[in-house]
Protein backbone atom coordinates (compact mmCIF):
# COMPACT_ATOMS: atom_id res chain seq x y z
CA UNK A 1 0.00 0.00 0.00
CA UNK A 2 3.08 2.49 -0.12
CA UNK A 3 1.98 3.20 -3.91
CA UNK A 4 -0.63 4.94 -2.45
CA UNK A 5 1.93 7.46 -0.69
CA UNK A 6 3.52 8.63 -3.57
CA UNK A 7 1.95 12.05 -5.04
CA UNK A 8 1.76 10.91 -9.32
CA UNK A 9 -0.26 8.37 -8.31
CA UNK A 10 -2.39 10.21 -6.22
CA UNK A 11 -2.69 13.00 -9.05
CA UNK A 12 -3.65 10.50 -11.21
CA UNK A 13 -6.30 8.95 -8.87
CA UNK A 14 -7.76 12.53 -8.71
CA UNK A 15 -7.52 13.19 -12.53
CA UNK A 16 -9.28 9.73 -14.04
CA UNK A 17 -11.62 9.71 -10.86
CA UNK A 18 -12.75 13.41 -11.42
CA UNK A 19 -13.27 12.23 -15.64
CA UNK A 20 -15.12 9.75 -14.57
CA UNK A 21 -17.18 11.37 -12.55
CA UNK A 22 -17.87 14.00 -15.04
CA UNK A 23 -18.57 11.25 -17.87
CA UNK A 24 -21.27 9.91 -16.14
CA UNK A 25 -22.90 12.89 -15.00
CA UNK A 26 -22.88 13.85 -18.74
CA UNK A 27 -24.25 10.95 -19.61
CA UNK A 28 -26.79 10.53 -16.99
CA UNK A 29 -28.36 14.35 -18.56
CA UNK A 30 -27.86 12.96 -21.65
CA UNK A 31 -30.25 9.68 -20.89
CA UNK A 32 -32.77 12.47 -19.62
CA UNK A 33 -32.93 15.09 -22.07
CA UNK A 34 -35.57 13.66 -24.31
CA UNK A 35 -37.56 13.26 -21.23
CA UNK A 36 -39.74 16.38 -20.61
CA UNK A 37 -41.72 17.99 -17.90
CA UNK A 38 -45.41 17.82 -18.33
CA UNK A 39 -47.34 20.35 -19.35
CA UNK A 40 -43.74 22.61 -19.47
CA UNK A 41 -42.01 20.85 -22.66
CA UNK A 42 -38.72 21.33 -20.60
CA UNK A 43 -35.84 18.84 -19.57
CA UNK A 44 -36.26 17.33 -16.28
CA UNK A 45 -32.95 17.49 -14.50
CA UNK A 46 -34.54 15.02 -11.79
CA UNK A 47 -35.95 12.67 -14.70
CA UNK A 48 -32.30 12.87 -15.57
CA UNK A 49 -30.59 11.93 -12.79
CA UNK A 50 -33.07 9.44 -11.13
CA UNK A 51 -34.03 8.19 -14.46
CA UNK A 52 -37.88 8.86 -13.74
CA UNK A 53 -40.48 8.30 -16.93
CA UNK A 54 -43.65 10.62 -17.12
CA UNK A 55 -45.12 7.86 -19.14
CA UNK A 56 -46.75 4.66 -18.38
CA UNK A 57 -44.63 1.74 -18.79
CA UNK A 58 -45.16 -0.78 -21.80
CA UNK A 59 -46.76 -3.18 -19.37
CA UNK A 60 -48.97 -0.77 -17.83
CA UNK A 61 -50.64 0.15 -21.14
CA UNK A 62 -50.72 -3.32 -22.00
CA UNK A 63 -52.88 -4.01 -18.95
CA UNK A 64 -55.21 -0.89 -19.59
CA UNK A 65 -55.61 -2.28 -23.34
CA UNK A 66 -56.61 -5.62 -21.93
CA UNK A 67 -59.25 -4.21 -19.46
CA UNK A 68 -60.73 -1.96 -21.91
CA UNK A 69 -61.09 -5.18 -24.07
CA UNK A 70 -62.76 -7.40 -21.98
CA UNK A 71 -64.76 -4.79 -20.72
CA UNK A 72 -66.06 -4.24 -24.46
CA UNK A 73 -66.95 -6.86 -26.92
CA UNK A 74 -65.16 -9.89 -26.64
CA UNK A 75 -65.07 -11.40 -30.27
CA UNK A 76 -62.22 -12.04 -31.47
CA UNK A 77 -62.67 -11.45 -35.27
CA UNK A 78 -63.66 -8.33 -34.83
CA UNK A 79 -61.42 -4.91 -35.55
CA UNK A 80 -61.61 -2.25 -33.20
CA UNK A 81 -59.88 1.23 -32.89
CA UNK A 82 -57.83 1.98 -29.47
CA UNK A 83 -56.86 5.71 -29.67
CA UNK A 84 -55.29 6.06 -33.11
CA UNK A 85 -53.91 2.28 -33.45
CA UNK A 86 -56.09 -0.03 -35.06
CA UNK A 87 -55.73 -3.59 -32.99
CA UNK A 88 -57.03 -6.88 -35.04
CA UNK A 89 -58.01 -9.80 -32.55
CA UNK A 90 -56.79 -12.58 -33.28
CA UNK A 91 -55.41 -16.15 -31.37
CA UNK A 92 -53.11 -18.49 -32.42
CA UNK A 93 -55.65 -20.85 -33.92
CA UNK A 94 -56.38 -18.01 -36.63
CA UNK A 95 -52.62 -18.61 -38.37
CA UNK A 96 -53.25 -21.42 -40.84
CA UNK A 97 -51.02 -24.29 -41.13
CA UNK A 98 -49.28 -23.38 -44.91
CA UNK A 99 -50.15 -20.23 -46.85
CA UNK A 100 -51.19 -20.27 -50.58
CA UNK A 101 -48.26 -21.72 -52.52
CA UNK A 102 -48.13 -24.71 -49.68
CA UNK A 103 -45.01 -23.38 -47.28
CA UNK A 104 -45.89 -23.94 -43.66
CA UNK A 105 -46.77 -20.32 -42.08
CA UNK A 106 -44.68 -21.68 -39.19
CA UNK A 107 -41.97 -24.11 -37.54
CA UNK A 108 -44.06 -27.40 -36.54
CA UNK A 109 -43.82 -28.19 -32.81
CA UNK A 110 -42.49 -25.01 -31.64
CA UNK A 111 -43.94 -22.16 -29.88
CA UNK A 112 -42.88 -18.49 -28.55
CA UNK A 113 -43.97 -17.96 -24.87
CA UNK A 114 -43.35 -15.33 -22.42
CA UNK A 115 -44.13 -15.68 -18.93
CA UNK A 116 -45.25 -12.83 -16.79
CA UNK A 117 -42.48 -11.04 -14.41
CA UNK A 118 -42.49 -12.81 -11.02
CA UNK A 119 -43.38 -16.32 -12.15
CA UNK A 120 -40.52 -18.55 -10.80
CA UNK A 121 -38.59 -20.85 -13.11
CA UNK A 122 -39.63 -23.97 -11.85
CA UNK A 123 -43.52 -22.97 -12.43
CA UNK A 124 -42.36 -22.19 -16.04
CA UNK A 125 -41.02 -25.82 -15.96
CA UNK A 126 -43.70 -27.40 -14.86
CA UNK A 127 -46.10 -25.20 -17.27
CA UNK A 128 -44.03 -26.38 -20.15
CA UNK A 129 -44.01 -30.01 -18.99
CA UNK A 130 -47.61 -30.26 -17.98
CA UNK A 131 -47.87 -29.11 -22.25
CA UNK A 132 -45.56 -32.40 -22.80
CA UNK A 133 -43.03 -29.89 -24.21
CA UNK A 134 -39.39 -28.27 -23.42
CA UNK A 135 -37.93 -25.22 -23.28
CA UNK A 136 -35.22 -25.54 -25.93
CA UNK A 137 -34.06 -22.16 -26.09
CA UNK A 138 -34.15 -18.33 -23.93
CA UNK A 139 -34.82 -15.69 -26.47
CA UNK A 140 -35.40 -12.80 -24.08
CA UNK A 141 -34.28 -13.09 -20.32
CA UNK A 142 -35.05 -9.91 -19.35
CA UNK A 143 -38.93 -10.38 -20.24
CA UNK A 144 -39.12 -14.72 -19.73
CA UNK A 145 -39.16 -15.24 -23.09
CA UNK A 146 -38.51 -18.77 -24.29
CA UNK A 147 -38.97 -20.98 -27.79
CA UNK A 148 -40.98 -24.39 -26.68
CA UNK A 149 -40.96 -27.09 -28.33
CA UNK A 150 -43.76 -29.59 -28.15
CA UNK A 151 -43.27 -33.44 -28.49
CA UNK A 152 -46.74 -34.23 -27.51
CA UNK A 153 -49.53 -35.11 -29.63
CA UNK A 154 -50.90 -31.55 -29.24
CA UNK A 155 -51.12 -29.45 -31.88
CA UNK A 156 -49.05 -25.98 -32.40
CA UNK A 157 -52.18 -23.77 -32.18
CA UNK A 158 -54.26 -26.08 -29.49
CA UNK A 159 -51.33 -25.79 -27.21
CA UNK A 160 -50.59 -22.01 -28.33
CA UNK A 161 -54.08 -20.99 -27.17
CA UNK A 162 -54.39 -23.64 -24.23
CA UNK A 163 -50.95 -21.78 -23.08
CA UNK A 164 -52.47 -18.14 -23.47
CA UNK A 165 -55.19 -19.26 -21.35
CA UNK A 166 -53.12 -19.53 -18.17
CA UNK A 167 -52.90 -16.58 -15.84
CA UNK A 168 -48.52 -16.80 -15.57
CA UNK A 169 -48.56 -16.56 -19.45
CA UNK A 170 -48.32 -13.21 -20.83
CA UNK A 171 -48.63 -14.53 -24.67
CA UNK A 172 -47.87 -17.79 -26.74
CA UNK A 173 -47.75 -18.30 -30.67
CA UNK A 174 -46.64 -20.01 -32.95
CA UNK A 175 -43.27 -19.87 -33.94
CA UNK A 176 -44.25 -17.80 -37.63
CA UNK A 177 -42.11 -17.95 -40.68
CA UNK A 178 -41.31 -14.95 -42.51
CA UNK A 179 -40.72 -15.21 -46.68
CA UNK A 180 -39.22 -12.80 -48.83
CA UNK A 181 -40.93 -13.51 -51.90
Amino acid sequence: MGFLYNPLVIRRIIVYGGSVIVLLLVLLLARGFGQSVPGTGSPSLWSALVGVADKPSDRDSNIQLRRELTDGDSNPDTVNSTGDKSVVYTTPSDVPPQDESGRPNYVPGQLIVRFRGGVPHHRQDEIVDELGGRILRTLDVRHCEYLVVLSGGLSVPAAATQLARLQEVDFAEPNVLHYIN
